[in-house]
């Protein structure tokens, strides 16, 4: 008897320290907070949003709408703009000026049927850098979860609902590429190259 009250109070101990270590590292947000993810390639955004959610992607060679070439062509053309700003000492209004030049990969958009949404969470666990958003609609628990992996070299996202066939949403893509790559659908995947 002895032996069974110690082997509980070790299990019930062991819970109550993961249980606190997992909220220790747990960051929550509101649906005005961005959580970032990515793996030092891939970035992504996620803004948590409901029944709207968008999804900032980002790549490390991607900017000022082009895709692999390091150097700018427009900078000769500029140069004498950001040069006066440096002169007279407009720092933030130069820094503005150059920013409007860099580019995300783009937007993805997921778009879920319109309901009345409760018990939202969006959070970031800085252990396993998992980005959740959970809400309850019609009486059914959703769960969209998103991590970056380095060794893959990818941006995932898992939905999960409490009832089956309840997952639903229409997904775009916007990018301020002038050229951007193909978009492609197999099957339940989408991926981008």
């Amino acid at each position: 008897m002895l032996l069974f009250e110690l082997a509980i109070a070790i299990a019930f101990a062991v819970k109550s320290v993961v249980a606190a270590n997992t909220a220790a590292t747990t960051m929550w947000f509101d649906t005005s907070n961005i959580v970032p993810i990515g793996n030092g390639r891939l970035g992504a955004q996620i803004l948590g949003q409901f029944p709207k959610e968008t999804i900032v992607l980002n790549e490390d060679r991607i900017w000022s709408g082009s895709i692999n070439d390091p150097n700018n062509k427009n900078c000769p053309g500029v140069l004498p703009q950001i040069r006066d700003f440096i002169c007279l000492r407009s720092f933030v209004q130069g820094r503005r000026f150059i920013q409007r030049t860099k580019y995300t990969a783009g937007n993805l958009t997921l778009t879920f049927p319109n309901a009345q949404v409760s018990n939202l969470n969006h959070s970031l666990d800085l252990n396993t850098a998992l980005a959740t958003t959970t809400y309850e609609a019609n009486g059914v628990q959703f769960t969209r979860s998103a991590f970056a992996s380095h060794p893959d070299n990818v941006i995932v996202m898992r939905f999960t609902a409490s009832s089956g066939g309840m997952i639903q949403f229409n997904a775009g893509f916007v990018t301020p590429m002038a050229s951007p790559v193909g978009v492609t659908r197999d099957g339940g995947i989408l991926s981008s190259t």
